[in-house]
Parts: C-alpha cells; structure tokens; sequence
C-alpha cells in the first residue's frame, strides 16, 4: 500500500472530504492515550474505498475541527459521513473508538461492520473468545505457503514499532509525527483488515495491504 499521507490543518481537510461523497466504504482506525470515553483520541486514520489511499488525520492537533471542517462545497464533513448508516464503516474491535468518537466530539458511529466479531461468526470451533488482529492475521494467512513470507514481513515490521510504542508509550501524542510513527498505518488494522471482505468465509483480509 503507499505511503499514508499526513492531514494537520482545516485546509488539508478540506481538500481530502470534498470527493467523498459518497464513498463506497470508509475503513478507520484510531489511535489515542486509553482510547475511550475516559481517554483521548490523537489520530483517526482513515481508508476510503474505492480511492485506496491511506489518510492519516491528526486529531489531537485540530480537536473538534477534525470531524466539522467541510468540503469545498459546504455539503459535508467527516461527522456526517461517520454518522451516516449508509456508508459501511469497517473496524477491528469498533468498541474503544466509537465510545471515544461519542465521548469526546458527540460523533455516533453508524453504518459498522466490525471484523472482530465477522471473524469470531465464521471461525469454525470454539467461538467464546474474540480473536485479536495478530492472532487472525497469522491464522487466515500464515497456513499458505505462497502467503508465508509476507506474512512474516508484516509481523517483523510491526514487531519493530512495537518496541519504539514500548520505548514512548504516549509516541502518538508526540508532535511532530515521526516518519516511522507514519509508517506504521502501513501495518495497523486498517491495513491488515481487507477492502474486500471475503462474502463466502466473512474474512477480512487482503495481501495487498501486506
């Protein structure tokens, strides 16, 4: 997937809401200090599709203005299209970040489909306990032979931030972003859960985000 490209300012927003609408389907991640209605959100990371593009919005720096800045034209905002039931909203676990998108800037997440519980309803076996993102990715993808080595690349390249999150916990706060902290939406969920999800096995992974 390309290089995720960085939104800081209302103008920047501006631009990358005026030809969404609609899109097809928007895939998000956020990232934040205890996500949730008790924490903060730093960044929304959005993929629209069918545009294919990896946006990296900088919420801790444009606070409300992230989801109110309009298009161009006028007509819409991230707020609407996040609240709009029409628009699929694809996440892994959609929990901690539509309590913390409620909590904190009044957005109602609509429209979800969250990949966690699509993995958990197609998994053959014991369905008691939800799967984490690592452990899915390794299982749908890891077992084929012709997927292997990317697979395995995914997994190094996210086990080397990883260290940097353990070495600053707060590293999404830290501003200016740093270019390996960008580069890490290539590995995230967003990356890792398919634009494409499988109809037939309800799977939602795709190796050209690997």
């Amino acid at each position: 997937v390309s290089s995720p490209t960085l939104i800081s300012s209302t103008e920047e927003l501006a631009v990358f809401v005026s030809p969404m609408d609609p899109p097809a389907a928007l895939y998000l991640d956020l990232e934040g200090v205890n996500l949730s209605r008790h924490g903060t959100i730093s960044i929304l990371t959005i993929l629209p599709k069918p545009q294919g593009k990896v946006r990296v919005i900088d919420v801790l720096s444009l606070a409300s203005s992230a989801f109110t800045t309009t298009s161009k034209n006028g007509k819409t905002s991230l707020k609407p299209l996040l609240q709009d039931p029409g628009t699929p909203k694809c996440l892994w676990d959609a929990r901690s970040d539509a309590d913390a998108l409620w909590a904190r800037y009044q957005v109602r997440l609509a429209g979800v489909v969250d990949i966690q519980l699509l993995e958990n309803a197609s998994r053959v076996g014991n369905k008691t306990l939800l799967c984490g993102l690592d452990k899915a990715v390794r299982w749908d993808l890891g077992h084929s032979n012709a997927k292997f080595p990317r697979v395995q690349r995914w997994f190094s390249r996210k086990d080397g931030f990883k260290a940097l999150m353990d070495a600053e916990p707060n590293i999404f706060d830290v501003r200016p972003i740093a270019p390996e902290t960008l580069q890490y939406w290539r590995l995230s969920e967003l990356t890792a859960c398919t634009p494409n999800i499988d109809i037939i096995h309800f799977k939602a992974f795709d190796l050209a985000f690997l």
